[in-house]
């Protein structure tokens, strides 16, 4: 190495240094950097949120699905519009049965009602009867039973009045029509006897 020249030296450690600078430039600038930069890309996109979709993935699934909520729910109209007028149906003729059995209803109680009054009626009329009846029968036990305070009278308005009662009376004096000369005498010669005529 003495016997090297200075100049010589030194002009190939600078051509040495030259080319070593510009070989680890280029290994920094074409592997070094590209590799440091992808890893680091690589470690901030894990904490990062995805990237959004684009927009025409976005738009084809949901025409999709709003085809298909369109499509059932003009099924689900058409089957609800069906069980609506079945429906309607249904309580039009449950109705109708109903206002039916109410107006039979309504003239069962008012032929009940009628036949309640007439019945009502004919007992009232029975028992207005039973009582003529039992005044008539009290009338005849109380006459039969009650004793003859007073005499008859030889008048016949006053024995044909004797009875109170009008059925009672007529009776009496039906039955007084045959007998009354006879009874008239009778009473009138017992209360009154007959005068001897004198000679003269």
């Amino acid at each position: 190495m003495d016997t090297f020249p200075g100049t010589l030296l030194e002009s190939c450690v600078a051509k040495l240094s030259s080319t070593v600078s510009s070989s680890m430039q280029d290994v920094i600038r074409s592997d070094i950097i590209p590799t440091l930069f992808n890893k680091i890309m690589l470690h901030v996109s894990k904490f990062c949120p995805p990237p959004p979709p684009k927009v025409d993935n976005v738009y084809i699934p949901l025409n999709d699905k709003l085809d298909g909520l369109q499509d059932v729910i003009i099924g689900m109209n058409s089957v609800q519009s069906d069980k609506i007028e079945s429906l309607s149906r249904d309580f039009a003729h449950m109705e109708s049965q109903l206002r039916d059995q109410i107006l039979d209803w309504k003239q069962q109680l008012s032929v009940s009602q009628q036949k309640e009054a007439e019945l009502a009626e004919q007992i009232k009329r029975r028992l207005g009867d039973i009582t003529s009846v039992s005044n008539l029968l009290h009338n005849r036990i109380g006459q039969l039973t009650e004793p003859q305070l007073e005499k008859p009278e030889c008048s016949d308005e006053r024995l044909e009045a004797k009875f109170n009662n009008p059925f009672l009376h007529t009776a009496s004096t039906q039955l007084n029509q045959g007998n009354k000369s006879t009874t008239s005498q009778r009473a009138c010669a017992k209360d009154h006897p007959a005068t001897p005529l004198s000679g003269n």
